[in-house]
């Protein structure tokens, strides 16, 4: 029997069902049971009562929650793949790293507890339940989560593109956690971790290490380079790589000119050799490489073997920013133009022709240096066992900046 079981208690008959209802915005089921009859003469059987059941569950309705029309209201759950949809098809699509991070939200803290939550029941109130029963997550964390909550919710709008369910967030209310700026995880390298990566690595993580260093790129632009991408001075940042899928750079100011310090210019020219075309940086079948599998394979065990604590790429561009701005008289427009900084958008950030002048940016590349000391050739590839070449390393000082 649909939605109910028939079953014998006693001297009567009884149904086992199901019925649900809405507390606080929440479709919560139940399973109850009831009497239908005495067991007599008229009701011997469990045939007999089945009408009676019949009857009694039709007669069931849900109690809708107030002041809420049931008809077309979605839950959070709904409205979350409806939200992920037209952030892939509007004019300007997410990128596809933020929507793995917001799918990932969705998916291990948000629809676990809210998915079932009609839209007009996620309130102040629901979302601060919602933040308590979180696992232990940085401030961070919590704010990016709940960020997503409130996108879910504001992307049902009406026919004239207004929101269907304007909420005014109060964040005091919510006891959202304060991001405390000294309290930030901003891992980055020193010259000399840097200079023991490069003594301990082979020859690809050897030059990723040097251009990661040297240049501050993000991690998905060094893996987005082709060979086309270096002339020789300086490198064309145009695309970047996430799971070895190209895809545009992560912002407009992403898209800019980084030019080389002489030195990693030689030894990139030596590591691309007589190739014409591809990834620098690609992987057996010359496809790019998936950063995940460098990271994890290559680049953790290397911190491993030089004792160096746990980090990520980024460490290396926080490592190029700290260098330049702190140990060099690199100009601040330069600096924010090779890293791909966003700018203030202030009257001398709109005067500033850093982006126009080739010249000027090469002369200063080779004035700031690179900070950590640099080897004179790359190791060679690797070769089979049998063989009986020696790998000899030979280190200098020529990355260094000049002396104050």
């Amino acid at each position: 029997m649909q939605r109910g079981k028939i079953f014998r208690k006693g001297s009567s008959w009884h149904l086992r069902y199901k019925k649900y209802e809405f507390v606080d915005g929440k479709k919560v089921w139940q399973t109850t049971s009831t009497k239908l009859a005495d067991i007599d003469l008229q009701h011997r059987t469990q045939q007999s009562v089945e009408d009676d059941a019949e009857k009694f569950l039709k007669g069931l309705n849900p109690v809708k929650p107030a002041g809420i029309l049931a008809k077309g209201v979605k839950t959070l759950k709904e409205q979350s793949e409806i939200w992920l949809q037209s952030c892939q098809s509007r004019q300007e699509p997410a990128k596809p790293t933020t929507l793995k991070h917001w799918k990932s939200h969705l998916k291990v803290h948000i629809l676990p507890r809210l998915g079932n939550v009609l839209l007009p029941a996620v309130t102040n109130k629901a979302v601060k339940e919602f933040v308590a029963q979180l696992p232990k997550l940085s401030a961070n964390s919590v704010r990016n989560i709940v960020n997503v909550i409130k996108l879910v919710k504001a992307s049902a709008i009406n026919d004239e593109g207004d929101e269907t369910y304007p909420t005014k967030w109060n964040h005091e209310f919510i006891n959202m956690p304060k991001i405390k700026e000294r309290e930030l995880r901003r891992p980055t390298f020193s010259a000399a971790q840097i200079e023991t990566m490069i003594g301990k690595a082979d020859r690809r993580m050897q030059m990723l290490t040097i251009l990661l260093a040297a240049t501050g790129l993000r991690a998905g632009e060094a893996f987005g380079l082709e060979i086309r991408h270096f002339d020789g001075f300086r490198l064309r940042i145009e695309q970047g790589t996430l799971d070895g899928v190209i895809q545009t750079p992560k912002t407009e100011n992403s898209y800019r000119h980084v030019e080389l310090y002489p030195a990693v210019a030689k030894l990139l020219k030596s590591y691309i050799g007589d190739r014409t075309e591809g990834f620098i940086f690609s992987n057996g079948s010359q496809k790019a490489v998936h950063q995940s599998d460098i990271l994890r394979r290559k680049f953790h065990p290397l911190l491993a073997e030089a004792k160096i604590p746990k980090n990520g790429f980024h460490g290396f561009r926080r490592y190029r920013n700290t260098y330049l701005r702190n140990e060099t008289e690199c100009p601040d427009g330069l600096l924010k133009f090779w890293l791909g900084h966003s700018t203030s958008k202030d009257m001398s950030d709109r005067y500033d022709m850093v982006r126009d002048d080739p010249e000027f940016r090469l002369t200063q590349a080779k004035a700031v240096g690179v900070g950590f000391k640099l080897p004179t050739q790359l190791k060679r590839a690797l070769v089979p066992k049998k063989s009986k070449i020696v790998v000899r390393r030979v280190v200098h000082d020529s990355g260094l900046a000049p002396q104050k």
